[in-house]
C-alpha cells in the first residue's frame, strides 16, 4: 500500500546524507566508522576518554565533498563551521564490531486530493569489513483525504494495521518547539511543496493560515497539526477564509501549549461545542454569524467564544435582542461571570429572568449580585445530584443553598465511595503476577487516608481525582509483608505518572519500576473497558 518507488528511496537517501552532519569516529588504526547523527533526537554522552573524532559535514551537496574538517575531544555538542547546523555526537558502543543505527524522518507527497505522510527511518549498517550499507524502512503512513478524514497505518511485518494518526505524527511538547525533519516530494521545503500543489493546498487553507496567523509552532509540526485538526473540524478552513484570525490562532496555541503529548491530543478534541462540522461559513461556529462577527470584531479570546457558544446552546436570540443584552446595565454588571450566568440556563431559566431574579434578591437581602449568581448555580447543581427540582426561584437563595449543603455532602460522599470501589474492583482484574510484589487498590477514602499517613505523603487528596476518573492510584506491597505500605503510585495520561517510597522518595529499583509499568500498560490497554464496566455498574 502506497509503496515508495526506488527513485523516491534513492532521493531520500541522498537528501538525508547531505542534510545532516556526520561524524568520523576513530578508535584506533584498525577501525574507522562513519556515524550519522541529527538534531531533535536523544543523544548519548561521550564517555570514552580514548576517543577523538573528526567532524565532517556534507552540507553542500553540489560538490559532494566535506566542507570543513577539525578534531574534537570529549565534546557532547558540535556545530558545523560551514552551515552552523548543531547536533550531538552519537558514539558506537564498540568500534570493533559491526553496528546498526537508525535516523527517523518524515516524507510528504501528494496523490489526487490527499496527502501521504511517511514515517520512516534510514538504517545505517556498519559492517565488520568497514563497508556501510543503508536501507529505508517505512514504519507508518498517515493518509489525509480532504473532506474525508485522516487514517493512520502502522507497518507491521509488511502488513498495514490501522492505528492512531496523531501518534504517528509525533506531535508533542518537544517537537512543537523544535520540529521534526521532513522531506517534501520534489520540493525544497514546505512552502515550495505547497506552491507546487496549489489546488489541494488551497482546499486546506494552510497557506492563508501561515500568512494570517501568529502561532509559535515549529513549521513542519504546524503543518501536521493543521491537517489533523482540519480533518476533525473542516470548518477551520472556513474560519480562516472569513478572517477569524485571532480565534484560529488561539485554537492552535491552546492545543500546542499543552505540557505533554496526551494533553495536546486531548486538547485537539476540545472544540466539539464550538466548531460545527459543516462546509457552510455562516454555520461554522455554534452561534449565529452576527454573534461570531461581534466577537471577531472585538478580538475576543477563545474562552469568550466558548462562553457564548454555551449561551446559544440554551437560548435563541435575534440579532436585535442579542445586542440589546450586551448593552443591558444589569448584564454588564455580571459580564465578568458569564460562564456561571450562561451555565445556569441549562436548568430552564432565560437570561433575562435569571438576571431579574438575581437583581431582586440582591436588593431584598443586600448581598452582592455576583455572589448570589454563584450560589444559584451551586444550588441547582446540588439539587440535580439529589434528584430534586431545579430551575426554580427560591424566596431566599442563600437560605435555600444552605439547606441543601448538608444533604449534598452526604450524597456526594456516598456516590464518591461507590465510584472509588467500582474503579478499584475493575482495575484489580489486571494486576500482573510477580514473585516478589503485589498491588493493592484503594476501595474507600479511608484507604487513601491510611496510605497517606503510613507513607507521609499527600495521596489522601487524590481520592477526589480517582472518583472523577482523572487518574488511578495504586499501592505496591511486598508479598512477604502485604499489610504494610511500601510504594505509592499513580496512573495518569496512559502511563506510570508518579511512583514514590515513603516521604516521597523516588523509586529507582528497576524491578519495582518494571512491575508498576507492567500494571500501567494493562490499565492503558483496557481503560475503555474498565470505565465502561464502572459506568454499567453505576
Amino acid at each position: 500500500m502506497w509503496e515508495l518507488t526506488d527513485i523516491e528511496k534513492n532521493e531520500l537517501l541522498r537528501k538525508s546524507k547531505f542534510s545532516f552532519v556526520r561524524v568520523l569516529a576513530v578508535k584506533d588504526e584498525n577501525y574507522i566508522a562513519e556515524w550519522i547523527y541529527k538534531p531533535f533526537y536523544s543523544r548519548k554522552k561521550l564517555t570514552d576518554s580514548d576517543v577523538t573524532a573528526e567532524l565532517i559535514c556534507h552540507c553542500k551537496p553540489s560538490n559532494n565533498i566535506p566542507q570543513k574538517v577539525y578534531k574534537i575531544d570529549h565534546v557532547n555538542e558540535v556545530s558545523c563551521p560551514y552551515c552552523n547546523n548543531s547536533a550531538g555526537i552519537v558514539w558506537p558502543k564498540d568500534f570493533k564490531k559491526s553496528a546498526v543505527t537508525s535516523s527517523k524522518y518524515f516524507y510528504v507527497k501528494c496523490i489526487e486530493d490527499a496527502f501521504l505522510i511517511y514515517n520512516y527511518e534510514i538504517r545505517t549498517i556498519y559492517n565488520k569489513d568497514k563497508s556501510i550499507d543503508e536501507e529505508i524502512k517505512i514504519n507508518a503512513i498517515v493518509h489525509f483525504k480532504i473532506g474525508e478524514g485522516v487514517t493512520g497505518y502502522k507497518i507491521v511485518r509488511g502488513n498495514s494495521v490501522k492505528t492512531d494518526a496523531f501518534d504517528i505524527l509525533q506531535i508533542n511538547s518537544q517537537t512543537v518547539k523544535f520540529d521534526v525533519p521532513v522531506f517534501y516530494e520534489n520540493s525544497d521545503g514546505l512552502i515550495d511543496f505547497l506552491l507546487k500543489h496549489k489546488s489541494i493546498s488551497n482546499k486546506t487553507g494552510f497557506i492563508e493560515f501561515m500568512n494570517l496567523t501568529n502561532v509559535n509552532i515549529a513549521k513542519n509540526i504546524s503543518f501536521f497539526l493543521y491537517l489533523y485538526l482540519l480533518t476533525q473540524y473542516p470548518a477551520i478552513e472556513l474560519l480562516i477564509k472569513m478572517k477569524y484570525v485571532k480565534l484560529v490562532s488561539n485554537i492552535f496555541s491552546n492545543v500546542a501549549n499543552q505540557p505533554n503529548r496526551a494533553e495536546i491530543k486531548a486538547a485537539a478534541y476540545d472544540f466539539d461545542n464550538l466548531i460545527m462540522r459543516t462546509t457552510k461559513g455562516s454555520l461554522a461556529l455554534a452561534m449565529p454569524k452576527f454573534a461570531a462577527d461581534y466577537l471577531n470584531d472585538i478580538d475576543a479570546g477563545l474562552y469568550e467564544y466558548k462562553e457564548f457558544s454555551v449561551l446559544f446552546s440554551y437560548q435563541t436570540f435575534t440579532k436585535e435582542s442579542f445586542f440589546n443584552l450586551l448593552i443591558d446595565h444589569d448584564y454588564r454588571e455580571l459580564s465578568s461571570r458569564k460562564h456561571s450566568l450562561f451555565e445556569n440556563l441549562k436548568y430552564g431559566y432565560t437570561i433575562e429572568k435569571e438576571i431579574s431574579y438575581l437583581k431582586k434578591q440582591s436588593e431584598k437581602f443586600g448581598h452582592s449580585i455576583d455572589v448570589l449568581l454563584q450560589e444559584l448555580l451551586d444550588y441547582n447543581r446540588m439539587a440535580e445530584l439529589l434528584g430534586v427540582p431545579t430551575g426554580d426561584y427560591p424566596s431566599n437563595i442563600r437560605k435555600a443553598h444552605e439547606n441543601l449543603v448538608s444533604a449534598y455532602n452526604i450524597k456526594k460522599n456516598e456516590i464518591g465511595s461507590k465510584m472509588i470501589d467500582r474503579i478499584a474492583t475493575e482495575c484489580e482484574k489486571y494486576i500482573p503476577e510477580d514473585e516478589n510484589y503485589t498491588i493493592i487498590l484503594p476501595h474507600t477514602t479511608e484507604d487513601f487516608v491510611k496510605e497517606g499517613q503510613d507513607q507521609h505523603n499527600c495521596v489522601a487528596s487524590y481520592a477526589y481525582e480517582v472518583r472523577n476518573q482523572k487518574c488511578i492510584v495504586f499501592f505496591i506491597r511486598k508479598k512477604t509483608d502485604p499489610e504494610n505500605s511500601y510504594i505509592t503510585a499513580e496512573f495518569r495520561h496512559d502511563r506510570l505518572y508518579q511512583i514514590f517510597y515513603r516521604y516521597n522518595n523516588k523509586v529507582h529499583d528497576t524491578n519495582e519500576l518494571d512491575y508498576a509499568k507492567k500494571f500501567c500498560n494493562m490499565l492503558s490497554k483496557n481503560k475503555y473497558k474498565i470505565m465502561k464496566n464502572v459506568i454499567i455498574a453505576a
